[in-house]
């Protein structure tokens, strides 16, 4: 065979590891990997298991050939009852939009071409980031849970284009984001305590436009 794109990784959070694939009876090629690297710590081993699957994504090319992965439709089964979120402008502020996510599954549309904010997007606690790096033009997932030695960012170039849409699944221990339809993905284990899981959207130093954003709590029914 002939080598006609750069390697690309599949997942660029910090941690993706072996996925495995199948095709599903409707001809969806399907990709399941594992959410945990061997070199991170893991606290949960403490609770006698460790490590855990990532969200069952479909694989797709679009028409530049680039490989991009989406959740599965059948994960829409899960969500709850729609919370529409106060969003419109954040200048120099943080708006709380949930009081305490545990399953959450997030959709968060922003205009970056009308945004001057040095850095802005949305916050679980204390501990994980996703926003935009202005200057650096760059999509970044910052975890921080010093606790567990757990700490540092892993990052994508920002699209092309006037909007950035963000879809994020939050769990007790993980967070995956699927960046404007699956152009990127970023998966990570994080370790936030029970009474920090507040989910805020902010701005630091200029304005942010936020299209739109809602969420579904998610359960199994």
């Amino acid at each position: 065979f002939h080598v006609t794109h750069a390697f690309q990784e599949m997942d660029h959070g910090h941690d993706f590891y072996a996925p495995q694939s199948f095709t599903t009876p409707d001809g969806r090629r399907i990709v399941i990997g594992w959410l945990s690297m061997w070199e991170s710590p893991m606290p949960e081993q403490a609770d006698g298991w460790a490590g855990m699957l990532t969200l069952p994504r479909e694989v797709t090319l679009d028409t530049d050939q680039r490989l991009r992965m989406n959740p599965v439709k059948e994960l829409e089964l899960l969500r709850g009852e729609l919370h529409v979120w106060p969003v419109s402008e954040l200048h120099n502020r943080i708006l709380m939009v949930e009081e305490q996510a545990h399953a959450i599954e997030v959709e968060l549309s922003i205009d970056i071409a009308r945004s001057s904010a040095e850095e802005y997007g949305i916050e679980l606690g204390g501990g994980l980031r996703v926003y935009v790096d202005a200057q650096a033009q760059r999509l970044v997932l910052d975890r921080r849970y010093p606790q567990h030695g757990l700490s540092g960012y892993r990052s994508v170039p920002l699209p092309v284009g006037d909007r950035l849409d963000l879809r994020l699944f939050i769990d007790s221990s993980s967070v995956e984001v699927f960046v404007n339809h699956g152009e990127y993905t970023l998966s990570s284990r994080i370790y936030p305590e029970p009474d920090d899981r507040q989910l805020t959207l902010f701005s630091l130093n200029g304005h942010a436009i936020f299209n739109q954003g809602h969420a579904w709590p998610l359960s199994a029914k």
